[in-house]
């Protein structure tokens, strides 16, 4: 199973921004025109670029892709958008990152690691009572980078299944050692029949990001997007 890995960042000109409002529907630029600037913007060239990389998934114009949404939010692409694919998308502070996969459950998270947050209160409710020991147990100057890995790892696969803040983040267990593979210890029995496989992003200092993927032996192929829908 291959998946696509986009990295985007999401600062733009005001032209720029405009242009890519062109390729939203209406009722996406009426959802973000309720934003205020510089949420807004961000949300414009994140939306913008997944209908333009889906657009050249699938061979069509970005601007006819139609989406359906799941019983919990999760969007997909609409029927008449035909071609098994599967995508999601995740954005924080100024950068997002978004996955394209063939029909296979998918799901992005990413996390500006911000300095002032109580980690180890927040452990308490993300991580099963097996985790928060093994998370106690790190010293100190280890638990924010920890946290980060786990929290993202646990985000990515709740918008992988769909259920988002309806499954409690406590209720399965990731790895969150420094080194090693990213791996899931626990699934909740509904997902269990299927292989789970996790993806650490690590490339940009200050962020922790993970995406999550219902299915075995992935090849990541990661992109960078400069400008307006320009790949590298």
């Amino acid at each position: 199973m291959i998946i696509d890995i986009y990295q985007i960042r999401l600062t733009a000109s005001s032209e720029q921004v405009r242009a890519a409002e062109t390729v939203l529907s209406e009722d996406e630029g009426a959802r973000f025109g309720r934003m205020t600037v510089p949420w807004r913007n961000r949300g414009i060239i994140a939306r913008a670029t997944l209908r333009h990389l889906l657009g050249v998934r699938l061979g069509i114009d970005p601007r006819g892709i139609s989406f359906d949404y799941g019983e919990y939010g999760k969007p997909c692409l609409a029927q008449k958008c035909e071609g098994h694919v599967s995508f999601n998308l995740a954005h924080s502070a100024d950068l997002a990152v978004i996955a394209i996969g063939n029909g296979v459950p998918i799901g992005v998270d990413l996390e500006e690691m911000e300095d002032g947050v109580d980690h180890d209160l927040l452990a308490r409710d993300v991580f099963s009572s097996r985790e928060l020991a093994a998370f106690r147990e790190m010293p100190r100057d280890q638990r924010r980078g920890a946290f980060y890995r786990a929290w993202t790892c646990k985000e990515a696969f709740v918008k992988a299944t769909g259920e988002g803040m309806l499954r409690p983040l406590s209720t399965f267990e990731v790895a969150f050692e420094q080194e090693g593979d990213v791996r899931m210890l626990t699934v909740p029995p509904e997902w269990a029949s299927k292989p789970w496989s996790l993806i650490r992003l690590t490339a940009v200092p200050g962020f922790s990001g993970a995406i999550a993927v219902g299915s075995p032996l992935i090849i990541a192929r990661r992109h960078e997007v400069h400008g307006l829908f320009g790949l590298s």
